[in-house]
């Protein structure tokens, strides 16, 4: 499912790329189709951002329960630097961060100083255990650093910290490159979401209400209009307000939470309640699986790739708008 959303966001986003160099009017982008078509896309990762969230804890659960974690964490083989997508992001991450906290909008440097501080306090509280900030490991409190980054709360709160550093990336991309502006964006969205449903983990109707009191206000909110941009993240945003990536909590947090609920109505701590057929050597369910395992990787590289071939294409004159 992830595979399928993927391959829908390169066809939206190389439309969207189409747009910008006059190839398509801005009537058909934002037509019928292709706005529900960017909804679905958009409610598809987000949904499986929560189920995935959920499917992890249970599995989590189930590793902690018959003492398997521990096992893994011995006879997992250390990934080489060049492969560790989590290792070198953050030599993209952190200097984005300090960019944005520099040179970007009052709200944007606020965000991107916020972060830096998070990130110092995570590090002091949840030493990592990867990468380049791995080589703090001094006993606190009767733990290792390294059990305490292990714990499922650590794992959670870095790799939260991770994704919404990449929506600093992007954010410093776009900066730079001049091409619009991104505040909140989805990887902020999904890096918040990722530690702060950290609570609701477990919760299946709950959820479901949560969801739809978060539509309720996003709804009312989708109309509402601020004098600036502090508010912007939440859902309140000025008039004629463009942001290229923009992902509010309201409503899209309650999405994230809405996929959690569904998880938790599909699988226990057993894993799943129903079978599929296994069609994991089958094409085109490979190749969408094998695009599903790297929907991060690909989410960030391949916009910037569409965008220049394009752009090639049009400087060659193979193709005119």
């Amino acid at each position: 499912m992830r595979g399928v959303a993927i391959v829908m966001m390169v066809i939206y986003h190389f439309m969207w790329d189409l747009f910008f160099f006059g190839f398509v009017a801005f009537e058909t982008l934002i037509g019928p189709f292709w706005k529900y078509f960017q909804r679905t896309t958009a409610n598809s990762f987000i949904i499986l951002v929560g189920v995935s969230l959920a499917i992890s804890h249970l599995a989590y659960q189930r590793r902690e329960k018959s003492g398997k974690d521990k096992v893994a964490q011995k006879k997992r083989k250390p990934i080489p630097l060049w492969k560790d997508f989590r290792r070198w992001g953050w030599g993209l991450i952190v200097p984005s961060a300090i960019i944005v906290a520099l040179i970007s909008t009052p709200l944007q440097r606020t965000i991107a100083i916020l972060y830096l501080i998070i990130l110092g306090v995570a590090y002091v509280a949840y030493p990592p255990t990867l990468g380049p900030l791995n080589f703090r490991q001094k006993a606190r409190k009767g733990k290792s650093a390294k059990t305490m980054a292990q714990s499922e709360f650590g794992k959670t709160l870095w790799r939260g910290l991770q994704i919404f550093g990449w929506g600093m990336v992007v954010s410093t991309s776009v900066l730079l490159a001049g091409t619009g502006t991104v505040d909140f964006g989805v990887l902020h969205l999904i890096g918040f979401s990722i530690i702060a449903s950290y609570p609701f983990l477990r919760f299946r109707w709950i959820n479901v209400a949560l969801w739809f009191l978060f539509n309720v206000v996003g709804y009312y909110l989708i109309p509402a209009r601020a004098d600036d941009l502090w508010l912007v993240w939440l859902g309140w945003r000025p008039d004629r307000y463009f942001a290229v990536d923009y992902f509010p909590l309201f409503p899209w947090f309650g999405v994230v939470l809405l996929g959690i609920a569904i998880a938790n109505f599909l699988y226990d701590t057993n894993g799943r309640k129903f079978t599929l057929p296994d069609l994991s050597h089958w094409f085109p369910p490979n190749a969408l699986q094998w695009l599903g395992k790297r929907s991060l990787f690909i989410y960030l590289i391949h916009q910037p790739l569409l965008f220049v071939l394009v752009f090639i294409l049009v400087q060659l004159g193979i193709i005119a708008p």
